[in-house]
């Protein structure tokens, strides 16, 4: 059955009665603040497999999520936070005709800042069969997050099309884009980086489980021949200098990446937006 979309929450069934989350809610964002939780207030541990969806609607564009709780198996268990109404794989009867786009995850106990995204948007929270909290975190295991209207944040991602309406993490997440439009040349030069809102140099590490793309939209008639990439190599490079700009844009990791889990891969783009085949770099 449909879960009972009146039960306090982190709890679900027909009559409220497990004290966790379960199956998908409808939620409607206001001026006050509701929240949504893995569990009950109060309960210690979420539940073992959890997957539990909330689709999140807003009388205004956008749409405040603030963390208040996090304490989940680092690396195991996930909040995921995407684009639109539509439930991802595994949360509906149905496949989706086209998967959402990822905004942001997250996992371990590191509270983010307050985000504000795109309305509507989906959340979602699977969890596995063994650890119900995050290696050395105090206090009971578990997510809650605050959710109320928005107003649209002012413009900061600059050419970057961020996933965050407000710009308020350190660290990529999800997809940006930069999109040319049409008639007008693309920029000569540019960069993006792990490091989000800031430069390598400043950045001392990256989010573990974290995956980032960065997509390109130019316009037909652009008169480009290629891109060209590569690594910014942090103790040489000038910012505003026009003798490093040897080279279109620069692929930036912050810090250095894990050589043999960590990559920066290149693809083309398929048909359906989605990366197509094998990383051509």
């Amino acid at each position: 059955s449909a879960p009972n979309p009146g039960c306090a929450a982190g709890t679900s069934g027909a009559s409220c009665e497990y004290d966790y989350c379960l199956g998908v809610v409808d939620e409607a964002s206001a001026t006050l603040a509701n929240t949504i939780r893995s569990q009950a207030a109060g309960t210690s541990a979420y539940a073992p497999n959890s997957r539990c969806g909330w689709r999140i609607t807003s009388t205004t564009a956008h749409v405040e999520l603030k963390f208040t709780e996090l304490a989940i198996e680092n690396g195991f268990d996930f909040v995921k936070i995407y684009e639109g109404a539509t439930a991802p794989t595994g949360f509906s009867l149905t496949a989706p005709a086209a998967e959402p786009k990822l905004l942001y995850a997250a996992t371990g106990s590191t509270l983010p800042p307050k985000l504000v995204f795109a309305a509507p948007v989906f959340v979602t929270f699977e969890s596995d069969g063994l650890g119900n909290t995050a290696v050395g975190a105090t206090g009971d295991g578990g997510f809650a997050i605050e959710h109320k209207v928005a107003a649209k944040p002012a413009d900061c991602a600059g050419d970057w099309t961020s996933p965050v309406a407000n710009c308020a993490l350190d660290h990529c997440t999800g997809e940006s884009e930069l999109v040319v439009p049409a008639g007008e040349a693309p920029p000569k030069y540019g960069e993006f980086s792990s490091s989000a809102g800031q430069s390598s140099e400043a950045a001392t590490d990256y989010p573990a489980m974290t995956t980032c793309r960065w997509k390109f939209t130019l316009p037909d008639a652009a008169s480009l021949k290629g891109l060209s990439f590569r690594a910014k190599k942090a103790s040489t490079w000038k910012e505003n200098d026009e003798t490093t700009w040897n080279r279109l844009w620069d692929v930036e990791a912050s810090g250095a990446l894990t050589s043999t889990t960590d990559a920066v891969e290149i693809y083309q783009q398929g048909d359906d937006g989605a990366p197509s085949g094998d990383a051509v770099a």
